[in-house]
């Protein structure tokens, strides 16, 4: 280990990432970039937070699934081994697995589903049986089954344990599929890709529940409101729009970027939708009203994915730029009006000079021993 890796833990642990405040319809215009994440060579599609906040999981076309760790913003692990691009990502509900879609694509191969077991960082096993690349996956409740989709117009539904395929939904036959969502209560899947319209399934007898007509285009990404009453979707006629789920009535079209939006997503409380887009800016909308209240800027290309903590004091952003960046709202009492970089350390902090006058201050001590940490620790 670097001494820069180690000033990097040492600082974590001394300056820990400041209090937070969830983000709310009535401080969105507050929300500020805290911090990027660099290391995907090539672009970034998606980004999920572990059920408890503590880890980020992030993949990219540069055919790695990378793990990092929320309160240092250091990389804990790269899964390596995937096709080409990785695509879909979704932790387990218990955090212990990630699943993580691939795609083959200068070949347009088929495609798989990697389970990987987060505390060892070991592949547990691959799921095939997409003929093209698997553009998102999610699991259900109680982390039994797995549903994925495909660029061949299909859905999944896999047993996680056994590997096996439960039942297929031929969902967009001659486009793609491009997203799934489950419910919360685990009953209804929801399913978006080329036709223009969001499908809804029954999962336990795999009938069609619903057809949702809006966009008169791709429909890009799909996700259920936390207590699963809404259901929002991103769509390629730069609009975003949402849904009653018991009616299937159109509530909101909430429109305003200047490109596609590709991903949207809930807050933990459900009153903010958070808008991803190709004009390379995320939106905050009040779903009270579907009034715009906030547009993040400072990706340098399209916004393909974001994701909130259980929390709702972060927000964090996948980019075809390569980098993941963390949105929120510091405490006041750390100094919230001070620029990201310069809160809580003086302007002047040098890291390495740092480690190197701790170590000097302690080497009168008896030398200690640090284990490295325990993997389990993260979860």
């Amino acid at each position: 280990m670097g001494k820069g890796t180690i000033a990097i833990l040492l600082l974590s642990t001394l300056f820990p990432m400041f209090p937070m405040l969830p983000i709310t319809p009535e401080n969105a215009a507050a929300v500020v970039l805290l911090a990027t994440l660099e290391g995907h060579t090539a672009r970034a599609w998606d980004v999920k937070f572990s059920p408890n906040g503590k880890l980020l999981a992030s993949t990219g076309q540069d055919g790695t699934v990378r793990l990092w760790d929320v309160q240092s913003r250091t990389l804990m692990h790269t899964f390596e081994g995937h096709a080409e691009w990785v695509v879909g990502l979704a932790f387990s509900p218990d955090g212990q697995q990630l699943a993580c879609g691939d795609f083959a694509a200068s070949q347009r191969g088929p495609g798989a589903i990697r389970l990987w077991d987060v505390p060892g960082g070991k592949l547990i096993r691959i799921l095939k049986g997409h003929t093209s690349g698997v553009w998102s996956v999610a699991y259900t409740p109680d982390g039994q089954m797995l549903a994925s989709t495909s660029l061949d117009g299909t859905i999944r539904l896999w047993n996680v344990t056994t590997g096996e395929t439960v039942r297929t939904w031929e969902a967009h036959p001659g486009t793609y599929g491009l997203s799934v969502a489950i419910s919360p209560d685990g009953q209804i899947l929801a399913s978006s890709g080329g036709l223009g319209r969001v499908y809804l399934w029954n999962i336990a007898d795999g009938s069609l529940l619903a057809s949702l007509e809006g966009p008169h285009s791709y429909v890009g990404y799909v996700t259920f409101s936390p207590d699963g009453k809404q259901l929002a979707a991103g769509s390629d006629d730069n609009s975003a729009w949402v849904w009653d789920v018991n009616t299937q009535e159109l509530i909101y079209e909430l429109k305003g970027h200047t490109g596609y939006v590709n991903s949207v997503a809930f807050s933990p409380d459900g009153k903010l939708l958070a808008t991803g887009s190709h004009d390379m800016s995320l939106g905050l909308w009040d779903l009270s009203n579907g009034k715009r209240l906030a547009t993040l800027e400072g990706h340098t290309n399209s916004v393909l994915r974001m994701a909130f903590n259980a929390e709702g004091t972060l927000l964090v952003s996948a980019s075809w730029d390569g980098t993941i960046k963390l949105w929120g709202i510091a405490d006041e009492q750390t100094g919230a009006s001070a620029p990201p970089h310069k809160r809580l350390l003086p302007a002047h902090f040098n890291l390495i000079s740092f480690y190197d006058e701790y170590r000097a201050r302690h080497a009168a001590y008896p030398p200690m021993h640090q284990p490295d940490p325990d993997p389990h620790t993260w979860l």
